[in-house]
């Protein structure tokens, strides 16, 4: 890898689900595309909190290592077999948004937050989920690099990606490229 490439401190995952957190005594939504012990990167929010801190609550997916899995099985499984664990944190917001007005700060697409206070069965259970889905996003790619175009792999690649919460519908390359820059962005900064 280039020695150029910063590390970050703790390895993230893609997560591409909703999360509830807390602004102005409401509770409101918000969709986190990527979650590590340290942080969170947190897409379409109702409302850019003012607070610099404020409490968010995000599931975790428990996923099975999907190279252990029987393919047979692997095909007719759904998303929503998987136990979901909802851990709570305190976040800290880690860009500025001094300076900007109402309407600015209400078209933020994304902002950035460092986890402040969670517990450590969080933190485990966050440590735990990164380090399942960074063994089943290489599974994945395996999968890609060994597809004969055969009904029966493609299939298998669609399955999984759709599993792993990608849109199993893109193109094939589409999607081979998103899975690959999950995979570079685990570590990388």
């Amino acid at each position: 890898m280039n020695e150029f490439i910063k590390r970050r401190a703790h390895l993230r995952a893609p997560i591409n689900d909703h999360l509830l957190y807390k602004c102005k005594n409401y509770v409101l939504t918000g969709y986190c595309s990527n979650i590590s012990e340290g942080g969170l990167l947190i897409r379409h929010l109702d409302l850019v909190p003012e607070e610099r801190e404020f409490e968010v609550m995000i599931p975790l997916t428990s996923y099975p290592d999907f190279s252990k899995m029987n393919i047979g099985k692997l095909l007719s499984t759904t998303r929503d077999v998987f136990e979901r664990d909802v851990i709570t944190a305190t976040v800290s917001l880690e860009r500025s948004f001094e300076g900007l007005n109402e309407v600015e700060r209400t078209l933020q697409t994304s902002i950035g937050v460092r986890m402040t206070d969670m517990s450590r069965e969080s933190k485990n259970l966050i440590s735990s989920y990164v380090s399942t889905y960074s063994k089943n996003i290489i599974y994945l790619l395996g999968l890609f690099e060994h597809n004969d175009r055969k009904t029966s792999s493609v299939a298998l690649i669609r399955k999984t990606s759709e599993l792993l919460g990608y849109d199993s519908e893109e193109k094939m390359s589409l999607l081979r490229l998103k899975i690959l820059h999950d995979y570079q962005s685990l570590e990388s900064l």
